[in-house]
């Protein structure tokens, strides 16, 4: 319990190389732990090192095809650095499928979606994901985005002003603006 609760407690933000050997250790150990091959998966994710990233998550899944968030990290990183879209709204949609009224997941795959010109479908993921989680600046921009690309500009205004509130993040903030100017 105690090598568990440490584990759990470990700083991954700065990817700390005595972490990612703690969590190495853990994974020789026992192969098949699934909160430290996620662990480990993300601080790879974080280093940079996508293809380490999708060895561990791509692990998880061999122990438990059910594994919602390996499958989520998964899409994330084909949709990113992999570059390969196809194979991330798969796994978006599967992890849709393991998870229907996650509104994580439903904005994962709104964006997805969006990218692959699917633009109705994204707006009603994006709208389902923001309806779930509301004050959330990124749901609200990827939402105005759905709604701008369909023509519903007043409904794409009205999103963006949501996105910017005074904890969005300055990159997404400077966006807003300019999309809305």
């Amino acid at each position: 319990a105690e090598r568990r609760l440490a584990l759990l407690t470990l700083d991954l933000k700065n990817a700390d190389p005595s972490a990612i050997a703690a969590l190495e250790k853990r994974v020789a150990e026992q192969p098949d732990d699934p909160i430290a091959l996620i662990r480990l998966g993300s601080v790879h994710e974080k280093a940079g090192a996508a293809a380490k990233a999708k060895e561990a998550y791509e692990k998880v899944l061999k122990a438990n095809p059910k594994a919602t968030p390996a499958v989520v990290k998964l899409a994330q990183l084909y949709a990113g650095p992999l570059r390969d879209p196809k194979k991330a709204l798969q796994l978006a949609r599967d992890a849709r499928n393991l998870a229907p009224e996650d509104p994580e997941i439903a904005y994962t795959l709104g964006r997805l979606a969006f990218d692959a010109g699917d633009q109705q479908w994204a707006l009603s993921l994006l709208q389902e994901s923001a309806r779930k989680q509301p004050g959330q600046p990124e749901v609200a921009s990827q939402l105005a985005w759905a709604y701008y690309s369909l023509g519903r500009l007043t409904d794409a205004q009205q999103a963006m002003q949501q996105a910017l509130q005074p904890a969005t993040a300055p990159g997404l903030k400077a966006d807003a603006q300019r999309f809305l100017d």
